[in-house]
């Protein structure tokens, strides 16, 4: 994969800095220039393992044992209906701790704040079409400082085959820092 350059989140008034990365991909279509760091990486190479020639893995076929050095920003949503909306069954220490309380039982709706309308749709099309969705965004939890981060949006099947979990990992910008790559 490519690189993209993590700036725009950090720098957005300026004009010649880049774009945010936001998509909504097959898993075989991530574009070149997206490079998944970290976490992201990790776990988007654990879902595809996963996925043993399936569209998508099963909720059961992740075992957060697999998950590991990720598991603290790793959130994992219900499906819930009608809607689709969705509620936090668990979310990773170091999402808990930069949102600064337990995110268990809240819903997408309540946590994206102003920007609710905007998640909340880019979580439904990936219910809606089985594809991953990437992006970059800011965001100030709870009256936390502005951060910036990446995040990677999974689609995960339940006994039935209907999309019934969303896996969301998180990467942090540090706040604060000039446009940098997020590595």
């Amino acid at each position: 994969m490519g690189k993209v350059l993590f700036s725009a989140l950090f720098q957005a008034a300026q004009p010649h800095r880049h774009a945010p990365v936001a998509g909504l991909y097959a898993p075989e279509d991530i574009p070149e220039d997206i490079e998944l760091t970290g976490q992201l990486r990790r776990v988007f190479a654990l879902w595809m393992a996963k996925r043993q020639g399936r569209p998508m893995p099963q909720r059961s076929d992740i075992d957060p044992i697999d998950l590991n050095a990720a598991l603290p920003y790793v959130i994992l949503w219900d499906v819930t209906q009608p809607g689709p909306g969705f509620t936090c069954r668990v979310a990773g220490t170091e999402i808990c701790h930069r949102a600064g309380r337990e995110l268990r039982g809240q819903t997408l709706e309540t946590m994206a704040g102003d920007d609710a309308d905007s998640v909340v749709e880019e979580y439904r099309s990936v219910v809606a079409t089985g594809h991953i969705h990437i992006t970059e965004r800011r965001i100030s939890w709870y009256g936390r400082p502005l951060r910036a981060y990446r995040r990677l949006v999974l689609p995960l099947a339940g006994q039935s085959g209907a999309i019934d979990f969303v896996l969301t990992c998180v990467d942090f910008g540090e706040e604060g820092t000039p446009a940098t790559r997020l590595n």
